[in-house]
C-alpha cells in the first residue's frame, strides 16, 4: 500500500540516523587520527567501485528477471552484503570508552540542553559547522551544470556519460590526494583546497565553451566533492573532545540537513530568475563558497601540527 510505501523510507532514515553517529564514534576510537583521512578515502573508493558493481548487478537482475521478481531478487542481494557487513562489523575490538564524567548528562533533556552551550562556547566547531552549512552550496549548481554543457555544446544526451566518467576520475583523485593530505596536516588543509577549487571550477564552467573545457570542469567538480567529503569528516573526528565527539557528530548531521536542502532549492530560484543561464545558480554557489572559505580559515588547525606556508599567515592573526 501507499503507506508502506511511504513509511519505508522513514523508518530506513530513522534508523540511519541512530546508526551512523555510533559508526561515526566507533570509527573515529578505533582508527588512529593520522589515518583517518586515507581510511575515509578508501571507503569512498570502494563505495563507488562498489556502486558501479552494483549498478551492473541491477542491470542483469531486471533484464532477466523484469517486475517484482527482479526486485527480490536485488533486495536478496542486498541483505546478503549486510549480513556479509553485519558479520565482518562484529569481528571489530571496540576501543573502551573513558568513564563518564560526573558532570555528564545523564537523561535526554540534559543532553539537548547542552547543545546550545557547545554551540555558544565552542568556537572552532561553530565555524566548522557554518561553514559546512555553507559548503552545501555547490548543490545549488551541480543540477544545472550537466544542461549547461549540453546546450552550450549543442551535445545530445549520450554524452552525459561522457562526463560522468570524468567526474568519477576527478573523484578517485580527490579521494587519494585529501586523504594524503588529511593524514598529513588534518582535515582543514584539503577542506580549504576543495573550496577554492569549487570557486574556481564554476567560475571555469560559467565561460566553458569546449568539450575539453566542460570535461575538467566535471573533474575537478567530482574532486572537490569527494575531497570535501574526506576533509569535513576528518576535521569532525578531530575537532571535539572524545568524550562529546558522538554528540558532536550528531549535531552535525541535524544541522546540516537544512543546509542540503536548502541549496537545491535556492539554485533552482536562481535558474529560474535567470531565464536558464546557468551564470546565477554558478554566482550563488561561488558566493556561499566563498562565506564557507573565510569560515574555514578561521578554524584552529584541530591536530597542532605544522600547516603549509600558504595557511600559516592565518594562524598568526
Amino acid at each position: 500500500t501507499l503507506a508502506l510505501v511511504a513509511l519505508a523510507p522513514f523508518l530506513n532514515g530513522l534508523i540511519n540516523g541512530t546508526i551512523c553517529p555510533a559508526w561515526f564514534e566507533l570509527f573515529a576510537k578505533t582508527v588512529p587520527a593520522n589515518k583517518r583521512a586515507s581510511l575515509f578515502a578508501v571507503r569512498l573508493v570502494l563505495a563507488g567501485i562498489g556502486g558501479l558493481i552494483a549498478g551492473k548487478v541491477i542491470e542483469l537482475a531486471l533484464s532477466a528477471y523484469p517486475g517484482a521478481v527482479g526486485y527480490g531478487i536485488l533486495h536478496l542481494c542486498c541483505f546478503l552484503c549486510m549480513m556479509g557487513s553485519f558479520f565482518v562489523f562484529c569481528m571489530i575490538k571496540e576501543t573502551p570508552m573513558p568513564p563518564l564524567s560526573r558532570n555528564a548528562p545523564r537523561t535526554l533533556r540534559a543532553s539537548l540542553a547542552e547543545v546550545p552551550e557547545i554551540l555558544r562556547y565552542d568556537k572552532n566547531f561553530r565555524d566548522y559547522l557554518i561553514a559546512r552549512i555553507f559548503g552545501c552550496a555547490p548543490y545549488a549548481a551541480f543540477p544545472f551544470l550537466s544542461i549547461h554543457a549540453l546546450e552550450t555544446l549543442k551535445l545530445p544526451e549520450s554524452y552525459l556519460g561522457t562526463f560522468f566518467m570524468a567526474f568519477t576520475v576527478g573523484s578517485m583523485a580527490g579521494n587519494f590526494i585529501s586523504g594524503y593530505t588529511g593524514d598529513k596536516y588534518g582535515g582543514r588543509v584539503p577542506f580549504i583546497v576543495a573550496t577554492v577549487l569549487y570557486i574556481v571550477d564554476f567560475e571555469l564552467a560559467s565561460v566553458a565553451n569546449s568539450l575539453w573545457l566542460f570535461l575538467l570542469v566535471f573533474m575537478l567538480a567530482g574532486f572537490c566533492r569527494d575531497a570535501m567529503n574526506v576533509a569535513s569528516n576528518t576535521l569532525l573526528a578531530d575537532l571535539p573532545p572524545a568524550s562529546r565527539r558522538l554528540k558532536y557528530f550528531a549535531i552535525s548531521n541535524t544541522f546540516l540537513a537544512p543546509g542540503m536542502l536548502l541549496a537545491p532549492l535556492l539554485g533552482g530560484l536562481a535558474w529560474s530568475l535567470g531565464k536558464g543561464h546557468f551564470l546565477f545558480p554558478a554566482s550563488l554557489a561561488i558566493l556561499l563558497l566563498a562565506v564557507s572559505l573565510y569560515l574555514t580559515l578561521r578554524i584552529r588547525d584541530s591536530r597542532g601540527q605544522k600547516l603549509p606556508e600558504l595557511f600559516k599567515w592565518r594562524e598568526r592573526q
